[in-house]
């Protein structure tokens, strides 16, 4: 019996190529490669909102003057004011009136005895252009506030740029306080009418040009999520380990190297008063004569505030007491009299009202708004080191490496 003998087709050896050593393939053995898979989503949206014949308007009170915003609808037969409104500025009542108020979607009429009052509605550039109406007052006008005209309009219609809007986004958060109907409608329009595009139009009125019609604001939102898949990260460990081990320090960055040199200023400037430690603003170089003097944002946000005081009598207590309280523990502090007519560039913070009903202690507090800044000026936040990045640390920190 002749038994036949094949030798291996790889390497000629005495035995089946199916457990020759050199048949694997040098790919199982080399590690795998690690990949980084990014993915990006960029959204883009827009926003339709319709806007109606809204105005802003001065009114005077007590020697002041408030602004208020209008609602100029000439399908309504009669013009009215919140009743609300009315008490809080004492409008004088002319006469009470028995109307019959037909609500949208009502099916029937109800008699409603009510009061007329008298307003004076000036022109907020031009106190000279004013109308003295008759409104009836009522609870509700508008159960939603109407949106302003978007912040940047005048940029995106060249017509808008040397005319004065009538109503403005500053006071987006206002209510409509008075509605101005059919009797009073076309003494308030001039009856000049301008189209920006085929959807939007904007009418002169005593109290500037109001917009009405479909506005479209586009926004482009970028999402990205990034997602990295390490396969072999032991190995980067464990160099990582054997560095400090050996007494090598990785090189210091030119960004590590400007933090360490804030913070050596920082520390050094560091002094200790009256109980208290004193440090000095982390300006950037040069950035302190750039800053420029907004005080004019810093008084619209102030009357802003000082209008919410008006409607809110115990927002204005909590806050003045907070206030106080911040005096007397020293956290804020008098300018004195010789320093509030300096000519130097002065900034100052705008601040608001944080109210937090869930706190057993402090359910209000003041923030202060460093961001501020007038158009195409800086803010003091801009001029000011941010301090140093702990963020990368924080792993190590709390898995106590």
């Amino acid at each position: 019996m002749c038994v036949k003998r094949e030798s291996c087709p790889i390497c000629n050896g005495s035995h089946h190529f199916s457990i020759c050593f050199r048949n694997r393939h040098d790919d199982d053995l080399s590690p795998k490669r690690d990949t980084d898979n990014v993915i990006s989503t960029a959204i883009k949206t827009e926003v339709n909102s319709v806007l109606l014949q809204t105005c802003a308007a001065l009114i005077d009170v007590k020697n002041e003057q408030e602004v208020v915003r209008l609602f100029l609808d000439n399908g309504s037969q009669r013009s009215f004011v919140l009743k609300s409104t009315s008490e809080k500025f004492n409008y004088p009542i002319l006469r009470k009136e028995n109307l019959s108020i037909c609500t949208f979607g009502a099916k029937e009429t109800e008699i409603k005895t009510l009061n007329i009052v008298k307003i004076k509605l000036k022109n907020r550039d031009d106190p000279n252009l004013c109308i003295e109406i008759e409104a009836v007052e009522t609870e509700h006008i508008s159960i939603t506030n109407l949106p302003t005209p978007d912040r940047n309009i005048d940029k995106k219609f060249r017509y808008l740029k040397n005319v004065q809007l009538a109503d403005s986004y500053e006071f987006n958060d206002e209510e409509i306080s008075i509605l101005i109907g059919a009797d009073y409608y076309y003494q308030v329009v001039t009856g000049r009418i301008t189209r920006l595009n085929k959807n939007l139009v904007t009418v002169e009125t005593l109290f500037g040009w109001s917009l009405q019609g479909q506005s479209t604001d586009s926004e482009d939102l970028l999402t990205m999520s990034v997602i990295v898949n390490e396969s072999n990260i032991s190995k980067q460990l464990s160099e990582f380990w054997n560095l400090e081990n050996s007494g090598i320090e990785a090189e210091v960055s030119d960004e590590e190297n400007i933090d360490n040199d804030i913070m050596s200023e920082f520390e050094a400037e560091i002094s200790y008063q009256n109980k208290r430690y004193k440090v000095k603003f982390p300006w950037k170089p040069n950035m302190k004569t750039l800053l420029e003097n907004n005080e004019e944002v810093a008084r619209k946000r102030f009357l802003k505030l000082r209008s919410r005081f008006k409607n809110d009598s115990s927002l204005f207590e909590d806050y003045k007491l907070v206030v106080n309280n911040y005096l007397s523990e020293k956290i804020i502090e008098r300018v004195p009299f010789e320093e509030e007519n300096l000519k130097h560039n002065i900034f100052y913070l705008p601040h608001r009202a944080v109210i937090r009903t869930d706190k057993t202690t402090s359910k209000l507090r003041i923030v202060f708004d460093a961001s501020s800044h007038a158009k195409s000026q800086l803010s003091l936040n801009d001029c000011l080191h941010t301090g140093l990045n702990f963020i990368p640390n924080l792993f190590f920190s709390i898995n106590q490496i």
